[in-house]
């Protein structure tokens, strides 16, 4: 069954009626990027600590951070729902359970990132928007299908 927090489209895109064993080596290379991703918004943070206060470099360094935490989360929500899926697939509503309180923390660290930088979840040349209020629908939408 389709895991029902995101769109059919996107499931399709994230392996949706895919062999899961393909899935399950994709999902590796997910995690593996969104480590590399926080591990980057990490080091901007040690870079940004070693420059003056409120220096545009160090203001700079900041949002270079911000904006590799937030392309993490973002990975970290492909590979929630690629992982959502496989448990639906296998009728594991525990484990979509558990998936779904991860996304839930997920897109809250999101909106806290967001909220620092409103340019992030905006993308302009295809249209799309995940900006806050986008996110907190899908938090409530999370918490009335799975709860907290």
């Amino acid at each position: 069954g389709k895991v029902p927090w995101h769109t059919s489209s996107y499931a399709t895109a994230c392996g949706k009626g895919r062999p899961a064993e393909g899935i399950r080596r994709e999902n590796e290379l997910f995690r593996s990027m969104v480590g590399r991703y926080f591990d980057g918004a990490v080091r901007f943070c040690r870079v940004a600590a070693t420059l003056p206060e409120g220096s545009a470099a160090r203001e700079r360094a900041l949002r270079q951070a911000c904006l590799g935490e937030y392309m993490g989360r973002a990975v970290q929500t492909a590979l929630n729902i690629r992982e959502g899926e496989l448990a639906e697939r296998a009728g594991d509503r525990a484990r979509a359970t558990e998936i779904a309180r991860r996304e839930h923390a997920n897109v809250s660290a999101a909106i806290e990132l967001m909220k620092r930088d409103s340019r992030l979840g905006w993308e302009p040349t295809m249209g799309y928007q995940a900006g806050v209020a986008a996110c907190e629908w899908k938090l409530r939408r999370l918490e009335r299908l799975y709860g907290r």
